[in-house]
């Protein structure tokens, strides 16, 4: 259960009792003094549709309780408190394999927590189920996530501000995905590997993030970053590969289309991520012109013939 209808049932039950069970990732422990319960850990929980602060009563040594990690919880209402909605009935580790990073992302990882649940729609809507393995063993590399999440999509031009690499490479995914509906004579498999193309086309720009200490090593240019996608999915490939054999072929055969230069690749797939792409570029880079100079108009009379103002 997801920490948005996790809060909503705690509010609505709260002098039942009932136990909501969940997967939440403990990003903060603080000790905590109640007047009814004593000392507590005082947990912040998050996962991808929100957080919320829940008290774990009783002072013993818990060495393997971490910040950052996921844990799987079980919870009830806390009566008689406007802030804590939550006390932690039992809480306890979980192997790596049983969960969902994706589900998982807190949002205080991003500027644009908004941008969560559109992600997560997103893996929903895969229609293979090896294809949504692939996403969730790329969404387990945690420092590529957390900067994946909080970088701007580029230094100068469009989506420049905190967390715009999240925000432009969901809403090109979105367009990709919404297109392809429309569209029959596809497979499965081709659908959600375009989908997954367009969702990481932008994923190696995080290797110039400053958080990395050894960008300048890197033997390539910042605009040449799709040229690392392949190496970058290398691992999370080769696990697509012992699942589905079909769907890993067709996701390198989009890749290696799509990471071609550009007058070699004759794909409409990758034509239509890319198309998205600049879409997406154009659309913000002319909403924070419009916004600088307070020109609100789309369309401009020029000698008679309208023309399309990108100001």
């Amino acid at each position: 259960m997801l920490l948005n209808e996790a809060t909503r049932h705690l509010a609505k039950d709260e002098m039942s009792g009932n136990i909501i069970q969940g997967i939440y990732r403990v990003t903060e422990v603080h000790w905590h003094q109640h007047p009814d319960l004593g000392r507590c850990r005082l947990l912040e929980l998050h996962d991808s549709s929100g957080s919320i602060e829940a008290l774990l009563p009783g002072d013993e040594c818990r060495p393997w309780l971490n910040t950052g990690n996921p844990y799987s919880i079980r919870m009830m209402p806390l009566v008689r408190n406007p802030r804590l909605a939550a006390q932690v009935v039992s809480i306890s580790e979980i192997p790596e394999s049983s969960f969902n990073p994706i589900a998982l992302l807190p949002t205080c990882w991003t500027p644009c927590p908004q941008v969560l649940p559109r992600l997560l729609a997103l893996y929903h809507e895969l229609e293979l189920e090896s294809m949504a393995c692939f996403w969730e063993a790329v969404f387990r590399n945690e420092f590529w996530v957390k900067e994946f999440m909080r970088a701007p999509a580029s230094r100068s031009s469009h989506h420049n501000a905190p967390g715009g690499l999240l925000a432009h490479s969901v809403t090109v995914a979105e367009s990709v995905s919404a297109l392809l509906a429309t569209h029959n004579s596809l497979s499965k498999a081709e659908r959600d590997a375009t989908v997954t193309v367009a969702l990481l086309h932008d994923a190696t720009k995080v290797i110039w993030s400053p958080g990395n200490r050894n960008r300048w090593a890197v033997p390539f240019l910042f605009r040449e970053h799709e040229r690392l996608l392949p190496y970058f999915l290398s691992d999370p490939l080769a696990e697509l590969r012992d699942i589905d054999e079909i769907s890993y072929n067709t996701l390198l055969r989009i890749l290696d289309d799509y990471t071609r230069p550009r007058e070699r690749s004759n794909s409409p797939l990758s034509s239509l991520i890319r198309c998205a792409d600049h879409l997406d570029s154009h659309l913000d880079a002319r909403a924070r012109m419009r916004n600088a100079t307070g020109n609100t108009r789309n369309w401009i009379d020029i000698g008679g013939r309208m023309h399309w103002s990108s100001t």
